[in-house]
């Protein structure tokens, strides 16, 4: 048994099947991080309606998420409910 090779206890099919949604997973992660770069770069909108929501939203100026009250309409998916929501989403931007 080769000890490098955690799935040697397993038969070669599982093997292939987990390197394939390896890779899978890694290739949906690069589109999804490509996604996420258009979404952060979207500009802070508070929106016409007057509700007083606080909200988080990634400010491409500064580099960094920043909280923002938000109008409850109108909104553009740089908005998000919580500070460490954003800064996830954002953090590679």
């Amino acid at each position: 048994m080769c000890k490098d090779n955690p799935f040697s206890r397993v038969n070669s099919t599982v093997y292939i099947e987990a390197i394939f949604r390896r890779d899978f997973i890694l290739v949906h992660a690069d589109r999804q991080q490509r996604d996420f770069r258009k979404i952060c770069l979207l500009p802070i909108k508070t929106g016409p309606c007057r509700a007083d929501i606080q909200r988080y939203a990634y400010n491409s100026a500064s580099g960094q998420c920043q909280q923002f009250i938000y109008g409850g309409c109108h909104a553009n998916a740089n908005n998000f409910k919580t500070m460490s929501k954003c800064e996830m989403t954002c953090k590679t931007i």
